[in-house]
């Protein structure tokens, strides 16, 4: 029986001990002074973990676009009379035939700008500046292309 007692004494001791570490716990919970998260955390665990996330996402991306075919010029041949429109920033080089050029190129290798109607140069670097940047076959022509061709 004193047994007993002593039992219920000891785990009414340890039920207020815990309501009241409870109690402290919830008014001292997430303080200006002792934060929920704190800043080490953020700086040494998570930040290195978004960072790598991050850089792994970008190297997916970068990937799937070289596999595409954007960063690489891709040849193409175009027949007299065919056209195509390329996106601002994409780049051709004519290698063979006649090509003009029309609503905005610049031709890189001379660093000047390409009036509309221009035959443009072989193996001179064109980049389309324009919307609506077009180049249309005057002969048989065979162009590589880098960037994206407008449908």
């Amino acid at each position: 029986m004193k047994n007993k007692k002593t039992l219920i004494i000891v785990l009414i001791a340890l039920l207020v001990f815990a309501l009241a570490a409870g109690a402290y716990a919830a008014v001292n919970y997430g303080s200006e002074d002792d934060p929920l998260v704190t800043k080490s955390y953020l700086d040494k665990v998570l930040r290195p973990e978004i960072e790598m996330e991050l850089e792994n996402e970008l190297n997916m991306a970068i990937t799937q676009l070289e596999e595409a075919g954007v960063d690489n010029f891709v040849p193409l041949n175009l027949a007299a009379g065919e056209s195509l429109s390329l996106s601002v920033g994409s780049e051709a080089l004519l290698r063979s035939g006649e090509v003009s050029a029309s609503g905005g190129f610049v031709d890189t290798t001379e660093g000047s700008d390409t009036a509309n109607g221009t035959i443009i140069e072989i193996n001179h670097l064109y980049m389309a500046l324009g919307v609506d940047a077009k180049l249309t076959a005057e002969s048989e022509a065979l162009l590589l292309i880098k960037g994206t061709i407008i449908e």
